[in-house]
């Protein structure tokens, strides 16, 4: 089917030709068999309008969600900016707040794999090993053992 908008404008000019010779028909009968195909063409245009609207709906959703997209990607920016990629100790690297972006919040890791996917997933120390090396876990199940047991400080 063609485009649900296109197709409505293009049967408005047939409805009022249809309602015209209605209007002057004389004879009963011919006049009714053209109000059956009046109304089946009402009909049709009331379908047409109903997926214009729905299609405006989809649309307009689309729009929304796209501009919440903006604002999300936008608030992470900030956010980001936050943070610098630290080295912890050799081969363990995490996002590190900036001290003087803390705004209050104490010193903290964020995971590396979720900063990636634009999430802000604190790592969060869970114990010590056997050997009192620190063990530090996210969310997403990423797991850091820090050898020289490393607490969590800002940068600069």
């Amino acid at each position: 089917m063609a485009d649900p908008l296109s197709a409505l404008l293009a049967a408005i000019p047939g409805l009022a030709k249809a309602g015209a010779e209605i209007a002057a028909s004389a004879d009963a009968n011919q006049r009714n068999a053209q109000l059956i195909e009046f109304q089946k063409s009402l009909i049709n245009a009331n379908y047409l309008i109903a997926s214009v609207q729905a299609q405006n709906a989809s649309l307009a959703q689309e729009k929304n969600d796209l501009k919440q997209e903006i604002v999300r990607f936008e608030n992470w920016q900030a956010e980001s900016a936050r943070y610098q990629l630290h080295k912890i100790e050799s081969g363990i690297v995490t996002y590190a707040l900036r001290e003087a972006m803390a705004n209050g919040e104490p010193p903290h890791w964020l995971c590396p794999s979720c900063y990636g996917k634009r999430e802000k997933s604190i790592l969060n120390r869970i114990g010590r090993t056997n050997t009192m090396d620190h063990h530090y876990k996210c969310l997403c199940g990423c797991e850091l053992v820090i050898f020289h047991r490393h607490s969590p400080s800002y940068v600069s």
